[in-house]
């Protein structure tokens, strides 16, 4: 996650894969129970933007989300991370580079 912060701030990173990584703040805000630690909590953050924004951010870079996890730490259905990631999605092919984005899954 803190790697897709830095790409989209320094445009010399020019791939990024995120593994395991959350899903969205909104998930988390969501939930009742969460097995996260604090240093993954920006106070205010969904006020300003939610990670599939920061992802579209990166983009016409390499962006990969591999294995998004829940408020839990469990992998999310593949379903729910492209709905998620829709706005990402968007935003790569608006780039003219949708093949640089991808959500994968361990086989």
């Amino acid at each position: 996650m803190w790697a897709m912060y830095a790409a989209a701030l320094d445009p010399r990173i020019v791939s990024v894969v995120a593994e395991r990584g959350l899903l969205s703040y909104r998930s988390l805000a969501q939930a009742d129970l969460y097995t996260h630690n604090a240093g993954i909590f920006i106070r205010g953050v969904l006020q300003h933007f939610d990670l599939p924004q920061v992802a579209a951010a990166i983009a016409p870079r390499k962006l990969t989300v591999a294995s998004p996890v829940d408020a839990m730490k469990r992998v999310v259905a593949a379903t729910a991370a492209s709905e998620v990631y829709a706005f990402t999605v968007d935003a790569y092919k608006e780039a003219g580079a949708a093949d640089s984005f991808r959500i994968s899954y361990e086989s």
